[in-house]
């Protein structure tokens, strides 16, 4: 009978589809998104009204360059044969946008990225088992992989905090909120505290324990009786208890006195202090909410709703959560994984998008013509990859993300292919992210597990679990409606 069920399960959703269907979303959305957040590249040239418009991102299929100059296709086995990359060419569209006017479009290459094995852009997707063997490849092997200098790697499953959602933790006398807010794959920390006497502060990017009344009056609130009814109707009047000691420690009148408050204590220049600190309560602060001046409001309601929860921990009137249950966890896959390291190639100190910029002023400035393709920088995004994918460092500080596939049978392959690993450092102790949880349990195989320092981190999915694909914006957007309508 179970045999028969996981026949069915496997034809059905295969062994690693999640890992091929997360691939295949960054290459159609993901890539796409990356360079929709850019929109534009801006030179800043003298003088010149000039900026390039960055369009549609398209992958190619697998191919090669031969020594000759030859440009040909290129199967799973010949790169492993020969030591190469089984990669494809990035292209964009650009568009020179000079004084308002556009210019001719141009297909410009980027780099190339390397390609899942049996994903949509591989030569070997959905071909039946004759045909796999005539391309010389085992009928069997499930994909999920890539080949990179011949040798097969993959991106291993990173388990991680939930973003955008409350923690509610305690540790001694002091009680926290934590909340990772992540918008288009930025990812902001923020910290709220409450200590023993029951003040209350916050910590995000460069900012720390900001008192949470400075950054309500901060972002436009200045009547302590505002700021007040934003945190309670005073239903309960225990927790204005707790609030009012917060007002007695703060000496800020206005929304003026709070920006060179908080611009004094990162240290910026006067003449700057309003700009700066102004740009990074839009950025910073809660970016998943949004990141412009016209989400102040909602952040003001959002802060408010944190405090009270706050305030209700601290007195015992709501639980403290679970940071090992696995509804406060989720699995990064490869796809989420090259996302945020294609955003770190274009985006980064110097990344793509600057020294395209860089390049084209000093063109410019030595009066040549300047040609898009000859620009890029594309060496620069191929080799990005292949170094993120073939070490053993990925963005973020996380580690043993790109791995060499274990070819000792055929179950140790489909294995390492789901193998699921935490991000704490091993050589702590951790011991209760090492113990098992029962929320694991149909998700999590509950006894595979390596021997050593990481015992208990590297962990292994369920034979017959799977993950779910990420909701198009029109399905999101119902499930908000829906939620609107039941909480009314």
């Amino acid at each position: 009978m179970f045999q028969t069920l996981f026949k069915q399960f496997v034809d059905h959703n295969g062994i690693v589809n999640y890992q091929l269907d997360s691939f295949n979303y960054f290459v159609e959305n993901g890539l796409q998104n990356v360079i929709d957040i850019v929109e534009f590249i801006n030179p800043e040239i003298p003088d010149i009204d000039l900026k390039i418009k960055l369009g549609k991102v398209t992958v190619e299929m697998p191919s090669v360059r031969e020594s000759d100059g030859l440009v040909r296709n290129i199967l799973p086995y010949e790169a492993r044969l020969r030591n190469l990359n089984y990669s494809a060419s990035i292209y964009i569209d650009m568009t020179e946008i000079v004084c308002g006017v556009e210019q001719n479009t141009e297909k410009v290459k980027i780099g190339e990225l390397p390609i899942m094995v049996k994903s949509k852009n591989c030569y070997l997707y959905k071909k039946s088992k004759e045909e796999l063997i005539e391309l010389k490849e085992d009928p069997y092997d499930s994909g999920g992989y890539f080949i990179i200098n011949g040798i097969e790697r993959l991106l291993l499953l990173i388990e991680e905090i939930v973003q955008n959602k409350m923690i509610l933790e305690k540790k001694d006398d002091t009680f926290w909120i934590r909340v990772n807010s992540e918008k288009n794959g930025f990812n902001q920390k923020h910290l709220i505290e409450m200590d023993k006497y029951g003040f209350i502060t916050i910590t995000f990017n460069n900012i720390k324990k900001l008192p949470i009344i400075i950054l309500f009056k901060a972002l436009g609130i200045d009547k302590d009786k505002d700021i007040i009814s934003l945190i309670s109707d005073g239903s309960v009047p225990v927790v204005l208890e707790k609030l009012y000691s917060n007002f007695y420690n703060v000496d800020i009148k206005n929304q003026e006195e709070a920006i060179e408050y908080i611009g004094g204590s990162l240290r910026l220049q006067k003449e700057y202090r309003k700009n700066r600190v102004t740009d990074i309560l839009n950025r910073y602060l809660f970016p998943h909410i949004g990141q412009t001046s016209d989400d102040s409001e909602e952040k003001i309601k959002y802060i408010g709703k944190t405090v009270l929860k706050l305030i209700k921990f601290s007195l015992g009137l709501i639980p403290e959560d679970d940071i090992d249950h696995y509804a406060n966890k989720r699995v990064k896959l490869s796809g989420n994984l090259l996302e945020d390291l294609f955003r770190s190639i274009m985006l980064g100190r110097w990344g793509l998008i600057r020294r395209v910029s860089y390049t084209y002023q000093k063109l410019i400035k030595r009066k040549k013509k300047v040609a898009l393709n000859s620009i890029i920088e594309s060496a620069l995004v191929t080799s990005q990859f292949i170094k993120g994918m073939s070490s053993a460092y990925w963005i973020g500080g996380i580690t043993g993300v790109g791995q060499k596939l274990e070819r000792l049978n055929s179950i140790k392959t489909l294995s390492h292919l789901r193998n699921v690993s935490s991000p704490l450092n091993p050589t702590q102790d951790h011991f209760e992210a090492r113990q098992l949880h029962p929320t694991t349990f149909g998700r999590l195989c509950m006894s595979e597990t390596p021997e050593g320092p990481t015992m208990g981190l590297v962990k292994s999915l369920a034979l017959m679990s799977s993950i779910t694909k990420p909701l198009k914006d029109s399905k999101k957007n119902e499930m908000i409606e829906l939620i609107k309508k039941v909480n009314k």
